[in-house]
């Protein structure tokens, strides 16, 4: 009978992992990415996403074979994206026939690119090797307004001029609200004249749902508005932010 051991270099434990599903078994040799799998992120081509923001998520795979992480980064930068020595390669001497379930950090510096950048990680274990990834988005994770994702008949492709939504508000609207999720302090500004009064103007990590002041539209001509929301995410040190533009339109007066 198999012997199943629990190998657990974690130090924190994130929602939303990465890499997309593989699976190889034969006899008593065993490879697997158990989460997330290849459902986790359909939207994403098996990448798990994470927003510019982000700095920790996680992987965790079972495996009977002695393992092998290995990074290929889409670009020069080969720091942003880092994993632990020991979740890279077992530092101990594996049991013949048990199934070691591996979980362990996965660190990122925040993105100030203005583009996305995606690393791949291929896990080699005795004769067997699984792939996957991560792909960094350049915005922040804004659910209110909506955000437009570019897309062909065949898949979803992201690039760096994906943007939001206009939030279109009525002429007489004396409120609305927007919503979005950040890892550290932020901030919201609007423009010189604008017609958008945040309640709260800045604040710290969470999901914050932010209730807006909108002053009424007495033209016969649509107006817009921007407000600009900035975090430094894991960049406190380098003093760089990571900056989203929110648009707003609002309707003429009847």
């Amino acid at each position: 009978m198999i012997m199943r051991h629990f190998r657990s270099f974690s130090l924190l434990l994130l929602s939303g992992l990465i890499l997309w599903g593989c699976n190889n078994e034969t006899g008593n040799h065993y490879v697997q990415f158990v989460y997330p799998n290849s459902q986790s992120d359909p939207y994403f081509l098996g990448y798990k996403r994470v927003y510019a923001d982000q700095f920790v998520d996680s992987i965790v795979f079972a495996t009977t074979e002695p393992w092998k992480l290995t990074l290929d980064y889409s670009d020069s930068d080969k720091d942003w994206c880092t994993m632990d020595g020991e979740l890279m390669q077992p530092d101990f001497k594996m049991e013949k026939g048990a199934i070691y379930y591996v979980s362990g950090p996965v660190r990122f510096t925040s993105n100030t690119t203005g583009r996305k950048r995606t690393v791949r990680v291929d896990l080699g274990a005795g004769e067997f090797t699984c792939s996957g990834g991560f792909i960094q988005l350049p915005y922040l994770n804004v659910t209110r307004p909506l955000r437009y994702v570019v897309s062909d008949d065949t898949h979803t492709v992201l690039t760096s001029r994906d943007s939001l939504s206009s939030l279109v508000v009525l002429a007489n609207a004396p409120t609305d609200s927007i919503v979005f999720t950040v890892q550290a302090d932020w901030k919201l500004q609007g423009t010189r004249n604008s017609w958008i009064k945040p309640a709260v103007a800045q604040g710290h990590s969470g999901r914050q749902c932010i209730n807006l002041a909108i002053e009424p539209n007495l033209t016969h001509s649509a107006r817009y508005d921007t407000l600009f929301l900035s975090t430094m995410g894991a960049n406190s040190s380098t003093g760089k932010f990571i900056v989203d533009t929110i648009p707003f339109v609002q309707r003429a007066a009847q």
